[in-house]
């Protein structure tokens, strides 16, 4: 059984690094994927992070392994300053855990969908 496809969300990245979400953006909760940005986001900063153009695609899965909700709404949604810790240790894939520190803090593991 597979996860079902939503379309990307649209989100913007400001000057310091800072993601903007629209306001109406589903955070998802503890124990399910994470929102489709939110994917989008860590896939995008994963491929950089490891120097992968294949692990950056739409086939990439983000799970959720811990969430804690702080979300600080600001003028035009809600403002997430991504950090990446990559744990190269994990074969297949390396395990990648990206923190939005004091508004949404998340360890994900990134998988290839295939």
């Amino acid at each position: 059984m597979g996860i079902p496809h939503t379309p990307p969300a649209r989100f913007e990245v400001e000057e310091d690094g800072a993601v903007v979400l629209p306001m109406d953006h589903p955070l998802a909760h503890d124990g399910v994927y994470l929102s489709c940005a939110l994917v989008e986001l860590a896939a995008q900063l994963a491929g950089r992070a490891l120097g992968s153009s294949t692990v950056a695609r739409a086939g990439v899965l983000v799970e959720v392994r811990e969430l804690r909700l702080a979300a600080r709404a600001v003028a035009g949604g809600t403002r997430l300053l991504p950090e990446l810790v990559v744990e190269r240790e994990s074969p297949p894939l390396p395990r990648v855990f990206v923190r939005l520190p004091g508004v949404l803090e998340a360890r994900l593991t990134l998988k290839v969908a295939g």
